[in-house]
Parts: C-alpha cells; structure tokens; sequence
C-alpha cells in the first residue's frame, strides 16, 4: 500500500482513467510513473551538472541561427566577456556584430574553422581568435560549437556551443615564448631568436638585393681567466655589464643576441661596410672604456674581438639559412 501511495505521489494518478480502474491499468501507470520520475530526476542532475560546469568553467553559452544569421541566445557570461551588460540596448545579436568583432589577423581562421565543420569536415567548430572588447581592447577567446540541427537537404540551420575567456592562458604562453626566445643571464635574444633574425634579415636581402646588412660577431678576450681567477659569479657580472654596455651605443633596428658563452653577434639593418666598421670600432673603444667592479671591490678590465660580414642575396648553407665569410676588424 505504500508502495502504491509513493507511486501516486510521484505521478501514476496523472495516468488513471476515472471511471475504469483495475489492477493491472493501476500497476501500469504506478511503473509508468516511476520511470518518468526517475528521468525527471536524472534530467534535473544533468541540469544541474551542465549549470555548475558552464559555472565552473566560466564558459558563455551562445545559440546561433544559421538561417537568420541571429543568435536565439548569448548567455549573461558572453556578454560580460566583452564588457556587456544583458540590460544594455546596444547589444550584439546578428552574427555580423559578431564576426565584425574579430581581430583582422584571426578572421582567416575562424572563417575556416567553421567552413570544415558546416562541411561535416570535423565533428566540432573550435578555434582560438581574438574579440574586440567593448572598451576597444582584445580579448583571446576559445570557441567551441556544432550543429544542432539540419533541414532535410543537409543544409545546417542552428549552432550551439559555448566561449571561453583564455587571455591570462595567452599571455602565459606570450610570456613563455618569449623566456625561449631570450639568454636567462642578460636578457638579450639567445642564439635560436639571433638566428631567426638572421635568416629574416637574409630575406629581405634577396627580396631587395641592394640592400646591405652588416653582421658582428663579438667575443670578450680572456674571458676563461676571469672566471677562473675570480669565480663563475664575477663572470656572470661581466657579460651583464657587456651586454648592458653594447647594448647601449646600438640604434633600435639593430639586433644584439648572446650566442653562448662570452659570444655575442650584433646585426646592423641598412648599414654598408664603412657603417659596420664604425659601429664596430664604437664598440671597441666602448668596451675598453668600461670597468666592472665585482662584490669584493675588484675592477675588472676587459676588451673584445669582433668580425664584420655582409649579408648577400646568395648567401646559402646546406639548412638554407646564411652562410659568409667573416672578416676581423678589431
């Protein structure tokens, strides 16, 4: 009896026909009502754990409409990614204010990204790209979306899928990126983000062959005896102190990178040979000038050796990038 009165609670009346009860209709609907209950209740669980991950996630959640190219829906944490509030008038709804949002260098993207999914190319519409932010700034956003629903020629009609804020991500690997691309010591461009710049530089060379690009190859003499005299630390302050010296009689176009060790390259964009054995020979005079004065009140002294080359269009090696012959100025 229990039993029966906690199946009507939980909806076997709604399934009675007045008037024609009998046992077996009466246990037909108390089974029917517990498995409706039972998925109403699994269908609120599954609610609740898409609300709490789309939470948990910060993810905005957007319903677009293919056909009318309109959004059915943009959640409250999509609008608030790019500064909007759902109670302001002027909020983006066509897709158009959407796609105008893309920076310029991501909408190629983006672009395709979609045609392969509407295509049935890939199960799902992913890409990372950049949204104008309501107060002008760019917002790194990841998409992710498919189709909903198709029309009876295969023609895609609606789109869900969520967006998610991932610009603290991008910085990170900005910031990533960069550390690979430096010497940990001084900060200058280490010898992979030299060579890079080398073979962009040899680029532009071949591209415009009258232009001329002169390359130093510099290295701090004796620089074995100072740290076996004076310890791999007073060593350290040493290439700083260098590295801080060269630095500072260079123009901004110039590229300045620690190849290793006490070797480091200088490249001189739009400069001739005449050029390069001026700045080389600043440089000299700028080194045996400087002093290093280590923890113990120690001066160090130092001076460097350099070699000039030109960039030329033919310049090859085996990898493609360059390869010249150097030749000693100081």
């Amino acid at each position: 009896m229990e039993f029966a009165v906690q199946a009507l609670e939980a909806g076997a009346q709604d399934y009675l026909v007045k008037g024609n009860l009998d046992a077996d209709s009466l246990l037909r609907s108390i089974r029917y009502a517990i498995g409706r209950a039972k998925l109403e209740q699994r269908l609120v669980l599954s609610e609740e754990r898409m609300t709490a991950a789309i939470e948990g996630g910060k993810l905005g959640v957007w319903d677009w409409l293919l056909t009318s190219q309109q959004f059915a829906s943009l959640s409250d944490r999509w609008l608030s990614m790019l500064g909007y509030h759902p109670d302001d008038g002027d909020l983006p709804n066509g897709s158009d204010a959407w796609l105008a949002r893309l920076h310029p260098d991501d909408r190629a993207h983006f672009d395709s990204a979609l045609a392969s999914h509407l295509e049935k190319e890939t199960p799902n519409f992913q890409c990372e790209v950049r949204l104008r932010h309501r107060q002008q700034n760019w917002v790194w956003v990841f998409i992710s979306g498919h189709v909903v629903s198709w029309d009876a020629e295969g023609r895609p009609q609606r789109m869900v899928g969520v967006q998610q804020d991932i610009s603290e991500r991008k910085i990170m690997e900005q910031r990533l990126e960069e550390l690979a691309m430096r010497d940990t010591l001084t900060g200058l461009p280490n010898r992979r983000s030299f060579m890079q710049a080398i073979d962009h530089e040899h680029g532009r060379v071949k591209r415009h062959p009258k232009l001329s690009v002169g390359v130093l190859m510099m290295d701090i003499d004796h620089f074995k005896s100072v740290n076996d005299t004076y310890g791999h630390a007073a060593g350290d302050e040493v290439l700083k102190a260098f590295s801080s010296v060269i630095g500072g009689k260079l123009r901004e176009t110039d590229i300045f990178g620690r190849l290793g060790g006490e070797e480091f390259a200088v490249v001189l964009p739009d400069t001739d040979q005449a050029g390069s054995w001026q700045v080389a020979e600043k440089l000299r005079e700028a080194v045996a000038a400087m002093r290093v004065t280590l923890d113990d009140s120690v001066v160090v002294q130092i001076t460097t050796s350099a070699g000039l080359t030109h960039i030329l269009p033919g310049d090859t090696r085996p990898d493609g990038a360059w390869c010249v012959p150097i030749t000693p100025c100081i």
